[in-house]
Formats: structure tokens, sequence, C-alpha cells
């Protein structure tokens, strides 16, 4: 876990790490000068997905897991998963544009350290 920062750390712990450590993955395996343009879309994608989920996650903040149809502890153990899922789907639908301008800048920010 050392080529991931301590942004995206705190973020691995606090969604269990499934896109983050996924994003970490990505750009870990780039090897050489050039950043592969598939791992930057795809890691670009991961972190527009972390970003949803943050997003999302604060809709269900105040909403209880108890009453009559309500799930309890399983419900609010599970709930994180759901948003994950949620925020991924979003992002597999096209999302809301954040993952092209990541990678764009992630491409232009590798391009400018190579020359």
């Amino acid at each position: 876990m050392d080529t991931i920062s301590a942004t995206q750390q705190a973020t691995l712990s606090a969604y269990g790490g499934q896109r983050v450590d996924a994003t970490s993955s990505a750009l870990a395996r780039h090897q050489g000068p050039e950043l592969d343009v598939e791992a930057a879309h795809e890691a670009a994608k991961d972190f527009e997905a972390v970003f949803l989920a943050q997003m999302l996650s604060h809709m269900w903040t105040d909403i209880s897991t108890d009453g009559l149809f309500g799930g309890g502890h399983g419900e609010e153990m599970t709930r994180p998963l759901l948003i994950d899922e949620y925020a991924q789907a979003m992002v597999d639908a096209g999302g809301i544009g954040l993952a092209d301008q990541v990678r764009a800048e992630m491409l232009r920010l590798q391009e400018g350290s190579s020359q």
C-alpha cells in the first residue's frame, strides 16, 4: 500500500478499499515513462466512483434502519456496499463527466513530466 497517497489511504479505510485499491492497482501497474491510456481511464473511472459514493453516502446518513421493514444491523453493515454499487452503476452509465476530466489531467501531467 505504499504506492497510494494519504488521502487515498483515508478513503481506503473509510470505504473498505474496494474502489481506491483498484485505482491504486491501475496506477501501480504503470511501468516506464509513458502512462497507459487504458490504465489512466480505469483509474479515473475508479476515482469518479469513489467520489460519487462519497456524495451518495450523505443521502442515507439520517435514514433509520429500524422499524417495520428496516434491516437493522445487517442493513447498516451492507449499506456502504450498496452505495458503492450505485456509484459504480452511475459511472458505468456515463457518470457525471468527472472521469473524463481526471483522465485528461492525468495524461496531461504525465506528458509534461516526460519531456
